[in-house]
């Protein structure tokens, strides 16, 4: 796999990006107001949005914010690439600091019913820290 991280910013294309995004597989477990998530990730201090790309096309993208040194992480996968291993890979780069951040911990609110992504956490050493209702927390500590 050769995959390149391409950090958005303000003024990039987002088309490819929000049809992705509107697709049911991801709408069922990623919740955000379309109109204007791409201006916030673009442009809020300490947020950041990676697409991931490989041979021209969106593998996955995934959205970080850091606050008080905690990475919190929201990250999707292009459901033609599913069980391919790139969430893993991404994953890993998050934790090897592939993107130089300045962290102690990753955080991600993952869907209690999201037995893929909890089974993606925990096998590259996520563990379970908070459960409600509808979300279980995931941290992985540096």
């Amino acid at each position: 796999m050769n995959i390149e991280y391409v950090l958005l910013k303000q003024n990039d294309d987002f088309t490819s990006l929000l049809q992705l995004h509107k697709t049911s597989e991801i709408l069922k477990f990623i919740h955000i107001d379309l109109d204007n998530y791409f201006n916030y990730v673009t442009t809020t201090d300490n947020v950041y949005y990676y697409k991931v790309i490989e041979n021209n096309e969106i593998i996955s993208g995934f959205h970080c914010q850091i606050i008080n040194s905690i990475l919190h992480l929201s990250i999707f996968v292009n459901p033609k690439y599913h069980h391919k291993g790139y969430g893993t890979i991404i994953l890993y780069d998050l934790i090897k600091n592939k993107f130089n951040f300045n962290v102690t911990e990753i955080r991600a609110s993952i869907e209690i019913n999201n037995l893929k992504s909890i089974g993606l956490f925990e096998k590259v050493g996520f563990i379970k820290s908070t459960i409600d209702d509808e979300l279980i927390e995931y941290s992985y500590i540096f």
